[in-house]
């Protein structure tokens, strides 16, 4: 199952240069399961921050969502954590974590994501 896990945010300011440096590095360092999201749509605006990730089971889940967590309560934002469909370009938004929303628990995401 192909997941995403992104900054979710109305106001861009708050993300700044060394958290979209933190993901990168992160991401960068992880086996090919774990890929990089920075894109910004010329057209609209918008844009999206974070992680694509392989996952069939729970334990999978638990060190990308302990890495952002960190990020999230350290920058005072949430992240949206989601079903992503690469053939149709669907994303099926699933569950919220961060500065607001608390600390993920991976077996609790991994029931919502039906794994």
């Amino acid at each position: 199952m192909k997941l995403y896990m992104l900054v979710d945010t109305m106001d861009w300011d708050d993300v700044d240069e060394s958290m979209t440096a933190a993901i990168t590095e992160w991401a960068g360092k992880q086996g090919e399961e774990v890929e990089l999201v920075n894109l910004t749509d010329d057209d609209t605006g918008e844009r999206h921050l974070g992680i694509n990730i392989h996952a069939s089971k729970a334990a999978q889940l638990r060190e990308p969502l302990n890495f952002l967590y960190g990020l999230a309560k350290s920058h005072k934002l949430e992240f949206v954590v989601g079903i992503y469909d690469p053939d149709s370009r669907a994303m099926e938004d699933i569950c919220y974590f961060g500065h607001e929303e608390g600390k993920p628990d991976a077996f609790e995401v991994a029931n919502y994501l039906f794994m």
